[in-house]
C-alpha cells in the first residue's frame, strides 16, 4: 500500500489526505483549478490482492462520491 499511497502523493495537484486508514485512503488533488478526489483500498482474498481506486475521470469526483464508492470497496468480500 506504500506505493499506492507514493503514487497518490506525485500525482499531479495533490493536496493531501483526507482519510487514512489501515487498507486504504482517500485523497484530495487540483485538477484544472477545481477540487477532485480519489481513494485507493486494497483487499487481499486466497493469499491475493485485489485493488480498488477511483481509476479514469474526465470530470471531478465530489467527497461524497468517493466517500461512497471508497464504502463500497470496503464491502468486497
Amino acid at each position: 500500500m506504500e506505493i499506492a499511497r507514493l503514487s497518490a502523493t506525485e500525482s499531479e495537484g495533490f493536496d493531501g489526505f483526507v482519510s487514512e486508514e489501515e487498507f486504504g485512503f482517500i485523497y484530495k488533488f487540483k485538477k484544472e483549478n477545481a477540487d477532485d478526489y480519489g481513494f485507493y483500498y486494497l483487499l487481499i482474498k486466497d493469499n491475493q490482492p485485489i485493488e480498488f481506486e477511483t481509476g479514469l475521470n474526465y470530470s471531478p469526483y465530489t467527497l461524497e462520491q468517493v466517500k461512497k464508492i471508497y464504502q463500497a470497496a470496503k464491502t468486497a468480500r
